[in-house]
């Protein structure tokens, strides 16, 4: 995959939404777990042979919700051995240049329309709050305006706070 330029999006989030979502006792629990276990082996060794890993999530599957599956999948890559850096590629640059949208999106730039979130963790915090997947961001930023909370989400109301209502 290394010599050839192919770009994996191993999506080990899925298999976390798994085995935390099935019931205790579901045979599927207990696989989704083995699986994930081996994925995360499998990410570190791509990652030591220097495979380019895009970030993705299949959210939408079952545990797997639509974005804070994207910071958990990150957390994932960096429990796998990934730095910050490279996991923050590997879902902003990389994965703009996997989709082809490498013009508008992806980085962090004067001049460029950014979108991205902040969270009040540091650094060395950053893999431990992201791979929870229950993190809520302090800030939202799309094509570089901070996107203000509602009323609803303010007040907790809004299903799935600041990430649902910035997603919809």
């Amino acid at each position: 995959m290394a010599e050839a330029g192919t770009v994996w999006v191993p999506t080990a989030v899925t298999m976390a939404g798994y085995a935390e979502t099935l019931a205790p006792g579901d045979p599927g629990r207990e696989t989704a777990a083995r699986t994930l276990e081996s994925q995360l082996e499998q990410i570190a060794q791509g990652h030591r042979l220097g495979v380019r890993i895009a970030c993705g999530t299949d959210s939408g599957s079952l545990g797997v919700y639509h974005g804070p599956s994207l910071g958990r999948e990150m957390g994932l890559l960096m429990e796998a051995g990934m730095g910050l850096e490279e996991a923050l590629a590997s879902a902003a640059s990389l994965g703009a240049r996997l989709l082809g949208l490498e013009d508008g999106l992806g980085r962090l730039a004067p001049g460029a329309e950014a979108t991205f979130l902040v969270f009040g963790a540091g650094p060395e915090e950053l893999a431990s709050v992201l791979s929870r997947g229950r993190a809520e961001p302090e800030a939202v930023f799309i094509r570089g305006r901070k996107r203000e909370r509602t009323g609803e989400e303010k007040a907790g109301g809004a299903e799935g706070g600041l990430w649902h209502g910035f997603l919809h």
